[in-house]
């Protein structure tokens, strides 16, 4: 986010919320917590904008607790030094030799912390990729056309996967699992990303 700071768009946020702009009150919340996780008043914002929206918060995943613990920068440093470690441990004790059940059991944790490392890698990369829907019942289309038919209404303030783009339109998948196109067009965009490119 060049430019931008938490209190910024923590600020930007309070004032969409307050003039009713429900989308762009979730995207900038949620921008905010992007760059400052730890930011409590800026969640319970979000929180308090989402639910007098009437946006109950979806079926919450595994990965909804575990992946914001760290940013992508950290899983990735965690995972290489998790990488490093286990590599040197077992150059070590091809030199020496752990007694069995001793270095079975930390070759398992470090094979354990390595693939719950990996996956936080890949839901936060995830979680960069994503969007909010920032008008109010956006059509969620069958293929990137305006004339193309709608599978259903996607409100204002949810959040979704961004999977691909063509032209004016970019394809989404929601938490649901409902798939289809919304617009981006530059003149008023259906769906916004959280992270600026």
């Amino acid at each position: 986010e060049k430019g931008y700071s938490a209190q910024l768009l923590h600020n930007l946020g309070n004032s969409y919320a307050r003039s009713g702009r429900i989308g762009y009150a979730v995207l900038s919340y949620e921008r905010a917590l992007r760059l400052l996780p730890s930011a409590g008043d800026t969640r319970g914002n979000l929180e308090l904008v989402r639910k007098e929206a009437g946006l109950f918060k979806e079926q919450q995943f595994f990965r909804d607790y575990f992946e914001p613990l760290l940013q992508l920068d950290q899983w990735l440093l965690f995972l290489l030094c998790l990488i490093i470690l286990t590599t040197t441990l077992e150059a070590v004790t091809l030199l020496r030799p752990l007694p069995g059940k001793n270095h079975r059991l930390l070759l398992c944790c470090l094979l354990f912390l390595i693939t719950a490392a990996a996956a936080g890698t890949i839901f936060k990369w995830y979680d960069l990729h994503s969007g909010v829907v920032v008008t109010s019942n956006s059509r969620l289309m069958l293929s990137p056309f305006d004339s193309a038919p709608s599978s259903g209404i996607i409100e204002e303030g949810r959040m979704v996967q961004i999977m691909s783009t063509h032209g004016d339109f970019v394809r989404v998948r929601t938490r649901s699992g409902r798939e289809g196109w919304l617009s981006i067009a530059p003149h008023e965009p259906d769906v916004a990303p959280l992270r600026k490119y």
